[in-house]
């Protein structure tokens, strides 16, 4: 009975925190993603000229540690996804993932601990994650190097 009246009396307050959220449509989050691209047409993308951020998924196939300190964590992650052309034939796609900050120091941790979590990330772990275009990216194109600037990232299983 208790409950019940519980219930009864947290659902209007629960309505009134629901209608206060702000509702974002399809054409909202096109404005600000680019939903379209994938390693394979990065290089087709117009995700620099018009400043949209980058849905990506992969699989991580190389870690390189460039700051292990917390406070200055960074770690350029190594992104690649394939296709098989054909019965013979496979065709890969990579880009690199700078990961800076104390958020992801958790995320990537240097070795691998005897019961990780959920949320960490190792080597040939496949990821989604959502990443902007990097300063340098325009001058690395030309030689088909993809710098990207890691905003989060999730381990996908």
């Amino acid at each position: 009975m208790q409950r019940k009246i519980s219930f009864i009396l947290l659902f209007p307050a629960l309505l009134l925190c629901h209608q206060s959220l702000p509702a974002y449509s399809k054409s909202d989050f096109d404005k600000i993603v680019e939903f379209s691209t994938s390693l394979k047409n990065l290089e087709q993308s117009e995700f620099l000229e018009n400043g949209k951020l980058l849905l990506l998924n992969g699989t991580v196939s190389n870690l390189q540690f460039l700051d292990k300190k917390r406070d200055s964590f960074k770690v350029m992650v190594e992104m690649v996804a394939g296709e098989w052309i054909g019965l013979e034939e496979v065709r890969s796609y990579h880009c690199f993932v700078l990961f800076a900050g104390e958020e992801f120091f958790s995320v990537f941790p240097n070795r691998k601990p005897k019961n990780p979590s959920s949320e960490m990330i190792f080597l040939n772990d496949r990821i989604l994650l959502l990443a902007k275009a990097s300063p340098s990216t325009e001058e690395m194109r030309e030689q088909g190097i993809w710098l990207l600037e890691g905003l989060h990232v999730r381990h996908l299983q």
